[in-house]
């Protein structure tokens, strides 16, 4: 416990505290956060992207590329977009691909509410669902990521909506 900081001299440039320590009583009242054991973590070598679980132990090792479109996405409901010089895909935590999509699309995002928004050439959103099968089809300028079935997208004519997942 910090006390209010007491009465310095006008001179002084950095006011005087006094700092007393008050031993606790009894335990926190709300448990201390624990450490996800299941979340992976980035890890980077020799230029190439792997993952650590909460354990510290390598389970996906560093030859996945560094650069997966400019923005470094993360596993989301089990699965990573990665992009190679074949396209995008979807791998799993052990690093095997479950979802391949090749050159169909410029851009991919993470899956939320087990969709995916995924860009088309034209520059226009849809989203594909965790088997790689397009449910949404490319038609919005802008789209977000689904939240409690609902996502926010913006029509041709600029005006934003609310979808939800049909």
């Amino acid at each position: 416990v910090v006390s209010p900081p007491v009465s310095a001299p006008t001179n002084s440039a950095l006011p005087v505290s006094r700092v007393e320590v008050i031993p606790a009583a009894k335990p926190f009242p709300t448990p201390l956060p624990t450490v996800d054991l299941t979340r992976l973590h980035r890890v980077v070598k020799g230029g190439k992207v792997g993952f650590i679980n909460g354990s510290g132990m390598l389970v996906i090792p560093a030859t996945l590329p560094i650069d997966t479109g400019g923005v470094l996405q993360e596993f989301a409901e089990g699965l990573l977009p990665v992009r190679e010089s074949s396209g995008w895909k979807y791998i799993d935590a052990t690093g095997q691909t479950k979802i391949s999509l090749g050159h169909r699309y410029p851009w991919v995002h993470s899956f939320s509410d087990g969709l995916a928004a995924v860009q088309n050439g034209y520059d226009k959103f849809g989203y594909i669902n965790t088997e790689g099968k397009e449910v949404i089809s490319p038609q919005f300028g802008l789209s977000f990521d689904f939240s409690q079935g609902f996502a926010c997208a913006e029509r041709s004519d600029g005006r934003s909506i609310f979808i939800d997942k049909i």
